[in-house]
């Protein structure tokens, strides 16, 4: 921040623990995160990889998060403050 002109005024992370079962509101969560890393890493996955996520997100695979009794979400945000001098 710095290095272009601004002077760091803090620091603060969030932590979001959602422990397993959880609600279906946090299964949507998890479902639309692994569906995005799918469509973000896509062809740089090998074949397993891929096979694994494309069942992991399939609402109509037994195995997927949508049916999965050990879901849980577990992330952690941290943002950065700063200001620019006057």
């Amino acid at each position: 921040m710095t290095s272009v002109g601004l002077r760091p005024t803090g620091t603060r992370s969030f932590l979001l623990d959602l422990p397993a079962p959880t609600t279906d509101r946090a299964r949507r969560c998890a479902v639309t995160a692994f569906t995005r890393m799918r469509d973000i890493l896509g062809e740089r996955l090998d074949a397993d990889d891929r096979a694994t996520l494309d069942r992991l997100v399939d609402a109509d695979d037994k195995a997927s998060l949508h049916h999965r009794p050990d879901v849980f979400v577990l992330t952690a945000r941290t943002v950065h403050t700063a200001v620019r001098p006057v």
